[in-house]
């Protein structure tokens, strides 16, 4: 489980990102960015009913990413928000081929 400091977390966190941060797409996996001051990340996921309409569904997408970013969170520039977004192709994807995915994304988004 991603520690509760690399979590982003509070809906004004959220807006934050939402609002004002970069969007970067990928082919399953979406991302906004925006720069906070502190010293390390933090991260959050959205895994809405469009993604899976089923609610194991969305927590496997969920596991799944959150695995993949406690794996990375060394790697991770520091000073950043993240929040992550699947799209409805990620269910059907292999664990490998969306942490290829996400790897990418996050180095096309100079976070890594």
């Amino acid at each position: 489980m991603l520690p509760r400091k690399y979590r982003l977390g509070k809906n004004k966190n959220f807006s934050r990102v939402f609002k004002d941060g970069s969007f970067t797409k990928g082919k399953i996996i979406s991302l906004k960015k925006f720069n906070n001051n502190l010293l390390f990340a933090r991260v959050g996921f959205v895994v809405g009913q469009k993604v899976a309409k089923k609610s194991v569904d969305r927590v496997k997408v969920k596991r799944r990413l959150s695995s993949i970013i406690e794996r990375l969170v060394g790697e991770i520039n520091d000073g950043v928000d993240v929040i992550i977004l699947p799209t409805s192709d990620v269910v059907s994807q292999k664990y490998e081929e969306i942490e290829k995915e996400l790897r990418d994304l996050l180095k096309k988004a100079k976070i890594l």
